[in-house]
């Protein structure tokens, strides 16, 4: 009897260390507010004039501003054309608004027949984390550490020039994993991608390198990439490392889910 019992807690510590093969699915997430003016003015234009904007304070983390302000302008823009939108000239708006600066929107739209404004106005990284993953029978099966992953979020605003109202505002987030990404998973060291196969779906997804317990970025004060483990270790929590390609192609991602917004 007491063979048995030892040889089943052996098993069981064996299980524990074992790594199984696991499908991890974020949520999609968007936050939207549309007025019905906004519906109106597109619905009645067969193809409406759109002019884009990126305020002189946006925040562009690491990436250098004026990089970032460029291939921002042009991955929007761009998405605008495809999508039948007139795209006004930025500079000749921006000269309208140095020459005139008290005049409103409406005023303004008199003077340059822009449709609506676009503004890009908030650019940030937020940690999402789950503590669930999906076994090979598609359960859903609760893990004791969460897992968690920093993903790009893009914020919006649409002002109605004629109209003269902030008409709507729309932030996305660039969650990777939607349809399942496959990683492996053990009780003891929790979730770790499987970088041979890191997805199995078909969007875009990011390069993610993970942090050794060396990395300078551990010694940076409340950096929420830092989580600390029950033995006061910091654990291995992936960061994005992002190019300017990869920006473009969250930029234009999140354009064209702005896009399908505006013309539902």
């Amino acid at each position: 009897m007491k063979k048995s019992a030892f040889l089943l807690l052996i098993a069981l510590m064996l299980q524990s260390c074992m790594s199984q093969l696991v499908t991890v699915k974020f949520t999609p997430k968007v936050d939207k507010y549309t007025r019905p003016s906004l519906k109106e003015i597109l619905s009645s234009k067969t193809n409406p004039s759109v002019l884009v904007r990126i305020p002189d304070q946006i925040s562009t983390g690491e990436i250098d501003k004026s990089i970032f302000v460029s291939s921002a302008f042009t991955a929007i823009e761009n998405e605008f054309v495809k999508n039948d939108f007139i795209v006004r000239d930025r500079l000749l708006f921006n000269r309208v608004m140095d020459d005139s600066q008290m005049l409103d929107y409406e005023t303004l739209y008199s003077t340059t027949k822009v449709d609506i404004l676009v503004e890009l106005v908030n650019f940030s990284n937020e940690v999402k984390s789950i503590n669930y993953y999906y076994d090979k029978y598609n359960q859903k099966q609760t893990m004791q550490n969460s897992y968690s992953q920093t993903i790009e979020k893009f914020e919006f605003k649409v002002i109605a020039l004629k109209e003269n109202e902030i008409a709507g505002i729309y932030t996305f987030y660039e969650i990777p994993c939607i349809d399942g990404c496959e990683f492996s998973y053990n009780s003891r060291t929790g979730l770790q991608p499987v970088r041979s196969n890191p997805v199995r779906n078909t969007r875009p997804t990011k390069s993610v390198r993970f942090l050794n317990y060396e990395d300078p970025i551990y010694n940076r004060n409340k950096n929420p990439s830092v989580r600390q483990s029950a033995n006061n270790r910091p654990s291995l929590l992936p960061i994005e490392s992002i190019s300017v390609d990869e920006l473009t192609m969250f930029m234009s991602e999140s354009t064209r889910k702005l896009i399908y917004e505006l013309k539902k």
